[in-house]
């Protein structure tokens, strides 16, 4: 088979999964913004239930009219693997988060944890997989990690008036690990399992697993005296931030693999933090820009790469 005829069946499948990775970022960018207006207007485990419980809600009808039509059968495997998606970037992640918003700026987390779970993801892959990452990738990773922690250093040089904020960005980093290990996870159903089939499992046993765990520590929700906000925030969390989202990064993986995907998580930084300083009124310090800007020049690198040349 010639390059050309390489090129027309590889470029419209790269084209498309970068096309997911841009919807995919708007629609977390925005979940780091609203997190941030309604983080003390809820109880976070509480918060997480309602998130996948509402993913698994709107999902549901999808499910049924497509997959569960068709009854897919699963292996032992791929429960195993559903359910380390759902303890990984489901709960771990989840729980991470939404302690983390609370603690130090949106800003900080959508540099932080976007622009590191990339690299966590082609460093568990490469240990537990044996799956070796092409130059630009590693290059590109490399980038995107030093500018997230760009930004976490902003919050470590004003650690002594800002203890929270500190702790807030090791949050961070520990959920981009989390993300890493789910994106790992997924990526060993792709091409066997749907997406809306692994989306929906997952999100339903998330819900499932938070719940006793979030009536234990927070009681029973009073729904009725949430803010406004706070109700938003589930919503859009369970449905484009998660039912919408979770699928669309699930296909994006799928189509370009984890090393070209790893980058280009750093827009979701490019997104917040400009929505975080429009919306939220953060300021935007000079390492905030630096980082985001080194975080974004690690995604061009491994977008540049030829399909024709393959793994460099």
């Amino acid at each position: 088979m010639d390059n050309h005829r390489i090129d027309s069946q590889v470029r419209p499948q790269l084209a498309a999964g970068y096309a997911l990775l841009v919807l995919t970022t708007l629609m977390w960018a925005g979940a780091w913004l609203t997190a941030r207006l309604a983080a003390h207007d809820a109880p976070a485990l509480t918060v997480s239930v309602g998130r996948f419980a509402v993913a698994a809600v709107a999902l549901l009808p999808i499910w049924l009219a497509t997959d569960g039509r068709r009854r897919p059968k699963l292996s032992r495997q791929d429960w195993m693997v559903v359910i380390g998606m759902s303890l990984t970037g489901m709960i771990a992640y989840n729980i991470l988060f939404l302690v983390g918003i609370r603690l130090a700026p949106a800003s900080d987390g959508a540099v932080i944890t976007p622009g590191t779970a990339g690299s966590f993801a082609v460093l568990i892959a490469f240990i537990f997989r044996g799956e070796r990452p092409a130059r630009r990738a590693m290059l590109g990773a490399a980038l995107a990690m030093t500018g997230a922690f760009l930004v976490g250093w902003s919050a470590i040089r004003s650690a002594g008036a800002e203890e929270q904020r500190l702790l807030g960005d090791g949050l961070f980093f520990i959920s981009a690990s989390a993300w890493g290990a789910y994106t790992v996870l997924g990526k060993q159903l792709a091409g066997r399992v749907s997406a809306t089939t692994v989306i929906f499992l997952t999100s339903l046993i998330g819900a499932l697993m938070l719940a006793p765990i979030a009536f234990w520590v927070d009681g029973v929700p009073n729904i009725s005296a949430w803010s406004a906000a706070a109700v938003f925030n589930v919503l859009y969390l369970g449905v484009a931030a998660t039912a919408v989202a979770f699928v669309t990064y699930y296909l994006a993986v799928k189509r370009i693999g984890i090393d070209r995907m790893a980058p280009t998580l750093g827009l979701v930084p490019l997104f917040g933090v400009v929505g975080a300083a429009i919306l939220l009124g953060e300021r935007i310090t000079p390492l905030h820009a630096l980082g985001g800007v080194i975080v974004i020049t690690g995604i061009v690198i491994p977008a540049l790469r030829s399909p024709r040349r393959g793994r460099e």
